[in-house]
């Protein structure tokens, strides 16, 4: 990937077995400031401005791997994570993977559910 600059959101995991963890998202900025990354308004409901540390996470979160419209690649799109906070069966996660894939830049998106490593 280019060297993009990019802005952090801390936000409210919850995971699949019922913890909530803080967790960040970096929101990645092409060059004009403009947002490559779809932050959405239901993720945003999600951030929180807490000065705590980032909570240890043995597992990958779940996520919308969105294919972005990127003019400063050659192929003309980037992969970018859109981490969802909200646990299956919340209705902000079916509204948070439809805000995300109705996003400008957008061109499709691929669900991944939480990834547990073995210790």
């Amino acid at each position: 990937m280019a060297s993009y600059k990019y802005r952090s959101h801390k936000f409210e995991y919850y995971a699949d077995d019922g913890d909530i963890y803080i967790r960040y998202q970096r929101e990645y900025l092409d060059p004009d400031g403009q947002p490559l990354t779809p932050i959405t308004e239901t993720f945003n409901s999600a951030k929180i401005q807490d000065p705590a540390k980032i909570d240890p996470f043995s597992k990958q979160p779940r996520k919308v791997l969105a294919y972005v419209k990127n003019q400063l690649v050659d192929r003309k799109y980037s992969e970018m994570s859109a981490f969802l906070p909200y646990a299956p069966g919340d209705a902000r996660l079916k509204q948070h993977i439809r805000e995300i894939l109705d996003h400008d830049r957008v061109i499709c998106g691929d669900y991944h559910g939480e990834v547990y490593q073995k210790g």
